[in-house]
């Protein structure tokens, strides 16, 4: 296997910097072997220096290296319309065409609560085919755009889907930059969000499935794959509840301990809601976990 050079984005704010941390460790541990090396852009969304600088000892700079990247305010400020959108960081990949280094033509992004467990050089040198802008993973919980879990498009028929058309997770992306930028897609997926906020669900997902209806390939399952899935993974991606948060019930929980363990967090561990008698304790608890993450 020739050398392969990996070049993913992912998106944190100072909530979710030890999981970057973490899926970093593990894409060093489980692909920057044997001469493969990544260059990863971190969008910074007030993550904060002393995060930052955690998150660079973590990994081994050899084998990765890593860039801090900031959206511009006159990008951010496209997001100002939409409605209730606390959520800004899950927004902000769709502005790596314009805020990536002009050379760089493909990207792979990658949502921070992941852990990378193989190789990724064949997901890497996927090729997409012309009509194709992205590769995705079929979502393994809203199958479809006319799914009944919550997950899906709601107002498929009115969007020109039909039955049974593939609905994506937009966790793992492979991004054709050049073919992003000349079908607007950005423009696009804010302006569908807008128009049809009372049924987005799961942020720009939404909008990223109906901008990409049918210019996106398929990708195998173990590329993105959930705890839950009786696959071998690739790439195992925490939906949901986050696994270093004292309320995740999930599975493959000692997997992220494991990958979290070599970096500068090692020994965290949340605290548990059986130690927290009353209301109080918890309603506390849950403010200094937002304000004072780890």
């Amino acid at each position: 296997m020739s050398n392969s050079k990996l070049i993913i984005a992912c998106a944190t704010d100072k909530k979710y910097a030890v999981l970057v941390a973490t899926m970093l460790k593990s894409v060093e541990l489980n692909h920057c072997n044997n001469g493969n090396t990544a260059q990863v852009f971190i969008i910074n969304n007030n993550i904060g220096s002393k995060r930052k600088l955690n998150i660079q000892k973590s990994v081994d700079k050899k084998k990765i290296e890593i860039t801090f990247i900031e959206v511009p305010k006159s990008l951010k400020s496209k997001l100002n319309i939409i409605p209730n959108s606390t959520h800004l960081t899950a927004y902000y990949r769709l502005f790596l065409p314009y805020i990536l280094p002009e050379e760089i033509k493909k990207i792979l992004y990658l949502d921070c609560d992941i852990i990378v467990l193989k190789d990724l050089t064949e997901l890497w040198k996927t090729t997409l085919n012309t009509n194709e802008i992205v590769a995705a993973v079929q979502d393994k919980q809203a199958y479809t755009v006319d799914c009944n879990w919550g997950g899906a498009i709601d107002n498929w028929k009115e969007l020109g889907f039909s039955a049974g058309d593939k609905y994506f997770n937009s966790g793992v992306l492979l991004i054709d930059l050049k073919k992003w930028m000349e079908e607007d897609i950005t423009n696009k997926v804010i302006k569908i969000t807008v128009e049809n906020y009372k049924y987005v669900k799961w942020l720009d997902q939404y909008g990223l499935n109906v901008a990409l209806g049918g210019k996106w390939k398929e990708l195998k399952h173990e590329f993105n794959s959930y705890p839950l899935c009786s696959v071998d993974h690739s790439i195992l991606h925490f939906v949901s509840t986050k696994p270093h948060l004292p309320d995740y019930k999930g599975t493959k929980q000692k997997v992220f301990f494991k990958y979290l363990d070599l970096t500068k967090w090692a020994g965290k561990r949340p605290r548990s809601f059986k130690r927290i008698k009353t209301f109080i304790d918890k309603l506390y608890y849950r403010i200094n976990l937002g304000l004072q993450p780890w």
